[in-house]
């Protein structure tokens, strides 16, 4: 896994800034999907 380039300390004026604040949760949102998706049947199962 590559490292980070900063962390959320050294950046938050970009964190302030909701188009970027909406990029960080959507790179997040595409990491948990792919690893959901690359186990059989998921890992997250829904308790609905």
């Amino acid at each position: 896994m590559p490292s980070a380039e900063c962390t959320a300390e050294d950046r938050p004026d970009q964190l302030q800034k909701p188009s970027r604040l909406r990029e960080l949760v959507q790179a997040l949102l595409n990491v948990l999907e792919v690893a959901h998706d690359s186990h059989a049947g998921g890992w997250m199962q829904s308790r609905c």
